[in-house]
């Protein structure tokens, strides 16, 4: 069934025939309908529906101040702190002792990446009083773009609460902001850890510690210095092994 427009006339030619309707006054319109179908027009109608007005929402309470921004922090000791979820920077050589007393402060496993070949490895025997070696998850990759993108990876997962790696060099401004992000990505505030050769100098470090050993005799102990630190000034402890956490007795920092 065909119904189409044909103003003023209908199929053969003839005018009028077709439904006249009207639309508004005294205008009209010539609808060809072959069905003989009629539209009503004009089309019906219906009212708008009456909107009930809502009572007034009160609004939300003002969010309180941000005061400072706060971290959640691995004590190792007084004074001595560690932001988790960032990346700090060990020297020195006693770096690695640092590390696996951190790593006896957290519980779960650790992370450590070192690069393939390294003359020096880790000595499982001499671990103890520091961290059980069964803990420790130990990989190797290339040095030292490999390493540093082992690290990223798995401060960006979280799986582990402490991630190590052993570096030749200090790392540049641009890696250490992508491990900075990567530690922040997962929610979990993974802790990261590189160990970097002399006096280090990572920028963008949250904080750079010197551990150098300080043994008398029959008697095992360690010179501890925070040499920069985002939200504390330079110092420096002798840091002495003990049963539920290291004992420290502040020094006097070196100047510069």
């Amino acid at each position: 069934m065909a119904n189409r427009f044909a103003p003023g006339r209908q199929e053969g030619g003839q005018p009028g025939g077709a439904f006249a309707l009207c639309a508004g006054a005294g205008r009209a319109t010539d609808l060809e309908n072959t069905s003989r179908t009629l539209y009503p027009h004009p089309m019906p109608t219906h009212p708008m529906p009456t909107r009930t007005a809502l009572p007034p929402v009160a609004p939300p309470p003002p969010a309180p101040p941000i005061l400072a921004w706060a971290r959640p922090a691995l004590a190792f000791g007084s004074g001595a702190e560690f932001a988790r979820g960032r990346v700090h920077e060990l020297c020195g050589p006693a770096r690695r002792t640092l590390a696996l007393l951190l790593a006896g402060r957290l519980e779960g496993p650790v992370l450590w990446i070192a690069p393939d070949g390294a003359a020096q490895a880790l000595n499982p025997a001499g671990m103890t009083g520091l961290c059980a070696p069964e803990r420790l998850i130990l990989a190797a990759a290339a040095p030292d773009r490999e390493v540093l993108w082992c690290f990223e990876e798995a401060l960006r997962s979280g799986a582990v609460p402490l991630v190590v790696a052993e570096l030749a060099a200090p790392p540049g401004l641009t890696p250490m902001r992508r491990l900075q992000l990567a530690a922040e990505a997962s929610g979990r505030a993974p802790t990261g850890l590189i160990l970097t050769p002399e006096a280090g100098g990572a920028p963008g470090a949250e904080s750079r510690w010197h551990l150098a050993a300080a043994h008398a005799e029959g008697h095992s102990r360690w010179h501890l210095e925070r040499r920069r630190a985002r939200n504390a000034a330079p110092a420096a402890w002798l840091l002495e092994p003990g049963s539920a956490a290291p004992a420290l007795t502040p020094q006097t920092a070196p100047e510069g």
